[in-house]
């Protein structure tokens, strides 16, 4: 059988816990991470040949982290071992809600992009085309609503297909001067054989240029001017 590990991630009150007890069957088990008070919410469950292990992350609206809700949740994307992140958005907010998407698309990993809420939108007459977001995007998008359970069937297959397929290039793409720009900080970095183990050349480049607290800590201990 083999294993999943899902980082489930979203900013706060867009479903995630909620949703993370649909796709487990109410499987969520309430523990602290180590060292902190702050509380982990794990499900471990299977699917077809999938055993999964869904962390249902502390919510944040950036990877900036002024809190310590913030700083949990971005150490364990930095540090920690995991397969897929399932951001949770909210429909409703789009948005405000793909800020930190786009953040989470810099991280080189595999993703899938839950619409929750979908309910919620369409009551309020919005309606998102999640096949044309997924094409622009470059990342899987699916309707759903925790509170319904309306295709949660369809979320978990797009999951499992996405953890068997190989991880795309992220669709990030910014006007001509910037992408210029970006083209030649990633060259340089290229050129000095840098390599981090989470970010892409590439991502470091776009939290550079936008002045991002943590990329700049992180290039603080690489030195690569001499």
């Amino acid at each position: 059988m083999k294993k999943l590990i899902i980082a489930l991630v979203g900013q706060p009150n867009v479903g995630k816990s909620h949703l993370a007890n649909a796709l487990s069957g109410s499987n969520l088990k309430i523990g602290n991470f180590a060292g902190v008070t702050i509380e982990k919410a794990l499900a471990v469950f299977t699917k077809e040949s999938y055993s999964i292990e869904m962390i249902d992350l502390p919510g944040l609206y950036s990877l900036d982290d002024f809190s310590a809700d913030e700083k949990v949740t971005k150490d364990f994307l930095m540090n920690e071992s995991y397969d897929l992140i399932l951001n949770v958005v909210d429909s409703t907010n789009l948005e405000r809600n793909l800020s930190l998407s786009t953040q989470l698309m810099e991280l080189n990993k595999k993703m899938v992009i839950a619409l929750n809420m979908d309910d919620e939108a369409q009551k309020e007459g919005i309606e998102i085309d999640a096949e044309y977001m997924s094409q622009l995007l470059g990342i899987p998008c699916v309707k759903v609503s925790s509170k319904t359970k309306a295709n949660i069937d369809i979320l978990t297959k797009t999951i499992l297909h996405i953890s068997d397929s190989e991880i795309h290039a992220s669709k990030l793409f910014f006007s001509d001067p910037i992408e210029i720009e970006l083209q030649k900080i990633t060259t340089f970095l290229d050129e000095k054989h840098f390599h981090h183990k989470i970010y892409s050349n590439r991502s470091i480049a776009i939290g550079l240029l936008l002045q991002r607290k943590h990329i700049y800590a992180l290039m603080h201990e690489f030195p690569l001017f001499i």
